[in-house]
């Protein structure tokens, strides 16, 4: 459309132009007329001008049938080079292009011949200097004697810059036709009623309709029917507000899809404001959608996955002003946030460390992670932070991304466990210390006073001997059962002081003796068990721990439970060891408080609970009136292996 309304314009000054030259040509002709010589003299004559003739603003030249030069005026001399010497030297084939003289020859012959009027035409004159000059000319034959040809008169007009003009229009044409059709889906153009009268071919193209069936509002028989009302109502709307048209819409194409455009145009004005036409372009945003698709379905699972995360997530620009807030923590409107920085949402002293942290990866460009301690409402919390560097397609960083998990919680469990941790080991040290003065104590029983009344015997049986008084040997008889008996006592201290056996026969077995030995000792107890082979399972600190926990538990069902029956089982998974001690005894009303027993100097169960701790183990009760008690004491295996130094 712009070409065939520039076309048009361009045809209309040329129109203007040639019938300029056509009224100073028949001015010109009427001053020749009148300066015509006597009719005997115009064979051997040519005619002469006056003064219109020398200041005419446009080129004036006359040449004989021949084509050679007789006479031209300043005007046509300015546009050739030459002077009139020169021209009168040359012919018309002298300065006209080659490319443009038999054109112009052929045009000069059939006017000769009476076949056309005085034509105008347009060609290129060589100058002097070698140059090139676009000239219009309007070319007529003066009739001598006889109504003959006699001289050929041209009027001549420089359209050099003209001629470039138009060639700098066409080029810009063309280069906007291009880039126009490099779009896609190009440009359209509307007249002032919103009708359009042209539209780029690879739109036309993907509807399958032609330029007339557009002009006839075919295009909006093509839109989806979504989306048909509102755009025409738009653009009525639109055109009526001379407004500026900015909207999405679908159109079906030829492959029976249909295809998102982004419609965008203005209207273009006149010098007096008028509207002479609405141009605009459609854009292609068929992928700028399904990015957009792909993008919300990417937010929406990363909404998806953090919904119940502990993960706090945000952005920030190059002044780290909040950006973007996602799953904001401790009660946070992102309202307030976004657009203010630490330092204005804070107490600057308190946010020091965090504002350091960020300003390093936006010098740097590197990723960082780190614990920040921060306070809020008068509590301090501690985030576990990951900042990273957000980057433009170009690679220059335009502010940060940050995730951020709160993990105060974490770290009071971790000073907790710490805590535990560090008194378990104090426990286990003084266990081991008792361990080492059990041994102590057991060594020393044996090699004293269990000695001491092994030799006391040996001396009384010498003196039983010397005597024969009877009242004498039933009293060093019974010296001798009293010796025996506290040898007997002192020798199962020893073995309860230190389980000889434990280490060669592992913890089953270990057990498993010892039962036998209080069998011995108190038949009227039902002791049953259940030992899963465990000699390779502990390490030796742990059979001695859980070895001491047996002991002492069944050493209280003895003593405390008035028990009728007990069984003792040891039993293994694949991660943990298991020591269950159950009895039929009275129970207890309420479980014991350690603390309380500790205090009031009960110390077997806490010292129980005690060692079940050392070996990172854990030791429960189960108890009811009439019911007996249950003692479960289970440690993992991976927690168990290692013995202290």
């Amino acid at each position: 459309m712009f070409d065939h309304a520039q076309e048009n314009s361009a045809e209309l000054g040329l129109q203007e132009r040639i019938r300029e030259l056509e009224q100073e040509n028949a001015r010109l002709h009427a001053e020749l007329e009148r300066q015509k010589p006597p009719e005997d003299s115009r064979l051997s004559s040519v005619p002469t001008y006056g003064r219109a003739f020398e200041q005419a603003a446009i080129g004036y030249a006359m040449t004989d049938p021949e084509g050679r030069f007789v006479d031209a005026n300043p005007a046509y001399l300015r546009i050739t080079g030459y002077t009139l010497e020169e021209l009168k030297k040359l012919r018309l084939s002298d300065l006209i292009h080659p490319d443009d003289y038999q054109v112009n020859m052929r045009l000069i012959e059939r006017q000769m011949a009476d076949e056309i009027p005085p034509f105008v035409i347009e060609n290129r004159y060589i100058r002097k200097d070698g140059g090139l000059v676009w000239v219009r000319k309007n070319v007529a034959w003066v009739l001598g004697a006889y109504g003959r040809p006699q001289w050929l008169l041209a009027l001549v007009e420089d359209i050099t810059h003209h001629r470039q003009v138009e060639e700098e229009r066409r080029t810009s044409e063309r280069i906007y036709r291009a880039i126009g059709e490099a779009i896609p889906y190009g440009i359209w153009i509307c007249d002032p009623e919103g009708r359009n009268i042209y539209a780029s071919q690879s739109y036309l193209d993907l509807v399958g309709i032609t330029q007339e069936q557009c002009s006839e509002f075919g295009w909006g028989n093509t839109l989806h029917p979504d989306d048909a009302e509102r755009t025409i109502a738009a653009w009525q709307e639109c055109v009526r507000t001379e407004g500026i048209w900015d909207i999405e819409h679908r159109f079906l194409g030829v492959d029976g899809k249909y295809h998102p455009v982004l419609a965008r145009g203005v209207p273009v004005r006149d010098d007096r404001g008028n509207i002479i036409c609405w141009a605009g372009i459609n854009l292609d945003i068929s992928r700028q959608k399904k990015t957009e698709a792909a993008l919300r379905e990417s937010e929406h699972r990363f909404a998806v996955a953090l919904k119940n995360s502990p993960m706090l997530v945000y952005t920030t620009d190059r002044n780290l002003r909040y950006t973007w807030i996602f799953n904001p923590a401790l009660g946070v409107d992102p309202a307030n946030v976004i657009g203010r920085t630490d330092e204005e949402l804070n107490r600057p002293e308190d946010v020091v460390e965090l504002v350091a942290l960020k300003q390093s990866v936006l010098d740097t460009g590197i990723g960082r992670r780190q614990e920040i301690q921060l306070p809020h409402d008068g509590v301090s919390y501690t985030f576990d932070l990951t900042v990273e560097p957000a980057r433009d397609e170009h690679g220059s960083i335009t502010g940060l991304t940050v995730a951020a998990i709160d993990v105060t919680e974490n770290k009071r469990r971790e000073k907790k466990a710490l805590q535990s941790k560090v008194r378990i080991e104090l426990q286990r040290r003084l266990l081991e210390q008792r361990e080492q003065e059990r041994m102590t104590l057991a060594r020393d029983l044996h090699d004293g006073p269990i000695q001491t009344l092994a030799a006391t015997g040996m001396d009384l049986d010498m003196i039983r001997g010397a005597f024969d008084d009877p009242t004498l040997q039933i009293e060093l008889s019974r010296i001798d059962r009293h010796i025996k008996d506290a040898s007997s006592e002192l020798r199962d201290l020893v073995s309860e002081l230190r389980p000889s056996q434990l280490h060669s026969i592992g913890l089953s077995q270990s057990i498993r003796a010892y039962v036998e030995e209080l069998r011995k000792k108190h038949p009227e107890l039902k002791i049953s068990l259940d030992l899963a082979p465990g000699k390779d399972k502990f390490s030796r600190y742990a059979s001695l721990g859980l070895f001491r926990i047996c002991q002492e538990a069944l050493n209280n069902v003895i003593h405390h439970a008035e028990a009728t029956a007990v069984s003792v089982r040891l039993s293994f998974t694949p991660d943990c060891g298991l020591l269950e001690i159950r009895d039929d005894g009275k129970g207890m009303d309420r479980l014991p408080d350690f603390i309380e027993l500790t205090t009031a100097g009960h110390y077997g169960l806490a010292g129980m609970k005690e060692r079940a701790e050392a070996v990172s183990g854990e030791l429960r009760l189960l108890s009811e009136p009439g019911k007996g008690t249950t003692l479960t004491v289970s440690a993992p295996l991976d927690a168990v292996q290692e013995d202290l130094d």
